[in-house]
């Protein structure tokens, strides 16, 4: 991958996908923001995640990621998981959280949880509880509506004779 300082300017970049002709950059963030098959997967097939970020909006990105993914199709399908890893680590600060339209609209705490099972996965409810300095009972609700979610899911296990719930992140 590139270093930030050696990311090449947009009149550059768009040859690399658009080799033909010169596509402005904001007709660009329009055309990616709709999901347009002229430019979506162009720009994902041949991009790196960090020139692609950068030129359509960190922000942008981090809110607009999992609905675009559905848009891409092609050869660029292959790129999706590298997409998803930049989404992940933007989002959650892990590898470990799938791009899924959903989490934007979590409760934050909710949203923490998810995140926290994400950077601990296999980890406790009491655990992420701790962490979090959040209320089992509460820890718990959030474990069962995310697991009931598809985002979560819960694996029971005995350790030293006590009955746990570990928690994973789906993929």
């Amino acid at each position: 991958m590139k270093r930030r300082s050696e990311i090449l300017p947009w009149d550059a970049l768009n040859k690399k996908a658009f080799w033909d002709r010169d596509v402005p950059l904001a007709t660009w963030r329009q055309g990616v923001q709709e999901g347009q098959r002229s430019y979506l997967p162009g720009a994902v097939a041949a991009f790196d995640p960090v020139e692609f970020i950068h030129y359509y909006g960190v922000d942008a990105f981090k809110d607009d990621w999992p609905r675009l993914r559905k848009s891409v199709e092609g050869g660029a399908v292959q790129r999706l998981p590298l997409f998803d890893l930049a989404w992940s680590r933007l989002v959650s600060g892990t590898w470990n959280v799938p791009p899924d339209e959903r989490i934007a609209y979590l409760p934050a705490r909710k949203r923490d949880f998810l995140f926290a099972v994400a950077r601990k996965p296999g980890a406790s409810i009491y655990a992420i509880a701790s962490t979090l300095g959040m209320q089992y009972k509460r820890a718990h609700e959030h474990a069962r509506d995310l697991c009931e979610a598809g985002l979560l899911r819960m694996q029971p296990s005995v350790e030293t004779g006590r009955m746990r719930n570990l928690l994973f992140p789906t993929r």
